[in-house]
């Protein structure tokens, strides 16, 4: 067998072709978890910080990189750039878009691990899972790998994984000495809470704060009570909205007004 230059499949395809024996997948798949999975996922940790598309800081958290983080896309072996995957995936399970055999693959893995409920929301998972139970068993690889990893994958009783809003503030990579009460890091010119990845309000992942949603529509209803009983021009009044790509919930800071009056007294009654 011809080696394939990549360090993390060498040494397993190696081991695989030098057995004299039939084994089956699940066979394997415990073989190699046991002996190489923490180096593996070193090695694929490294080489995704390498590429550009994670960050790990001293503080030992892995995260994605600001250029990822801000525009959605990824730098792909030959350079060039490529949609995230996860806005990619979310795309195709939620649409009728037929995937390309490398998405249906990678809809299989990310389904046998569990790793398909972290993408997207309840109820679009609620909505999406016979299509995703389609795909998945499109993908050969998938349908025979995913009863090994289902049968002989149990996480350790000691593990525990968890991601909280506040995780960001103890980083080293955002805050310089975390543990120390500083209030001027909030400040100009160090301003260090205004950092890509700084602040995760609701949290990330499965454990995503319930009151998400309500906090939206109130920001939304917000919005609606000034326009409602101000009166608003926009600084300098000739400034043109524009549309962005990539929403947020914040506006741009060139996006500015001013109160020049009040079109309805604000009282403790009810909204007409």
């Amino acid at each position: 067998m011809q080696p394939t230059g990549d360090e993390l499949l060498d040494p397993v395809l190696k081991e695989i072709a030098g057995d004299t024996h039939e084994h089956t997948p699940r066979y394997w798949v415990e073989r190699i978890a046991a002996r190489r999975a923490e180096a593996i996922s070193d090695a694929a940790f490294d080489r995704l910080v390498k590429q550009g598309i994670l960050d790990h800081d001293s503080g030992g958290y892995w995260s994605l990189s600001h250029k990822v983080a801000r525009t959605g896309r990824y730098p792909l072996v030959d350079g060039s750039p490529g949609e995230e995957i996860k806005g990619r995936i979310t795309r195709v399970l939620l649409s009728n878009e037929i995937p390309d055999p490398r998405d249906i693959a990678i809809i299989g893995l990310l389904h046998n691990c569990g790793g398909v409920k972290t993408l997207l929301e309840p109820e679009e998972f609620e909505a999406a899972e016979q299509r995703i139970e389609l795909l998945s068993g499109m993908d050969l690889i998938g349908r025979t790998i995913g009863p090994a990893v289902a049968s002989s994958y149990r996480p350790p009783e000691a593990l525990r994984t968890v991601r909280r809003q506040s995780m960001p503030t103890m980083s080293l990579k955002h805050f310089r000495d975390p543990d120390k009460f500083d209030i001027d890091r909030y400040l100009p010119p160090r301003e260090e809470h205004r950092q890509a990845g700084a602040y995760a309000p609701f949290g990330t992942g499965t454990h995503i704060c319930a009151g998400r949603r309500w906090t939206e529509l109130q920001l939304v209803l917000n919005v609606l009570l000034i326009a409602r009983h101000l009166e608003l021009e926009m600084v300098p009044k000739d400034y043109k909205l524009k549309l962005n790509p990539f929403p947020k919930l914040s506006p741009a800071k060139s996006f500015k007004y001013r109160v020049t009056g009040h079109r309805h007294a604000i009282g403790t009654g009810a909204v007409s």
